[in-house]
């Protein structure tokens, strides 16, 4: 087993599993999944996990610290957002749930781009994957999200959302 779980780690493993993933998520999108979907890495490994059980973010980032294979501050995204380091989960955000929001491909992408924007003005790592993690939510409530919804729509209503929530921080 220890020889199949190094073959992931060399160029070729990456490879592989990159082939693969560009051959499914058309494949999947063909089969029904939403045509955004199709992708979205992140959103397609989500769904994957999801698939077959791997939705148990507490247990397996608690896993990661033990294992040392964490970074020094993780961002999970699902139907609870964590923000964990190495003492642990530091916030759980869920609120608000929109549920069609897991259907929108980008929603990680725009996640991301809040984080990083609220790093680089000097702002602690933790609080601002918390933070960012509440915007990005409350910018989708305010989108009011379908499945059909384009993340650009979600966008335009990051600056209120940001503007909101920092004023309550």
């Amino acid at each position: 087993m220890g020889q199949f779980k190094n073959f992931f780690s060399t160029r070729w493993g990456i490879i592989c599993v990159g082939a693969f993933i560009g051959v499914l998520a058309p494949l999947l999108q063909k089969w029904g999944n939403p045509g955004n979907m199709g992708i979205c890495v992140a959103c397609f490994e989500r769904d994957i996990a999801g698939a077959i059980g791997f939705h148990r973010a507490p247990e397996l980032i608690a896993r990661a610290y033990t294992h040392k294979n964490a970074a020094r501050c993780l961002l999970v995204k699902g139907k609870q957002d964590y923000v964990a380091d190495r003492q642990g989960i530091q916030a759980t955000i869920d609120i608000p749930m929109e549920g069609p929001m897991e259907a929108i491909g980008g929603t990680g992408d725009t996640l991301t781009g809040i984080v990083t924007a609220l790093i680089e003005t000097g702002m602690e790592v933790v609080k601002a994957a918390t933070i960012a993690a509440r915007v990005n939510r409350l910018a989708g409530h305010y989108a009011n999200p379908t499945p059909a919804m384009q993340v650009i729509e979600m966008v335009q209503h990051i600056p209120r959302a940001l503007s909101e929530i920092l004023q309550k921080a």
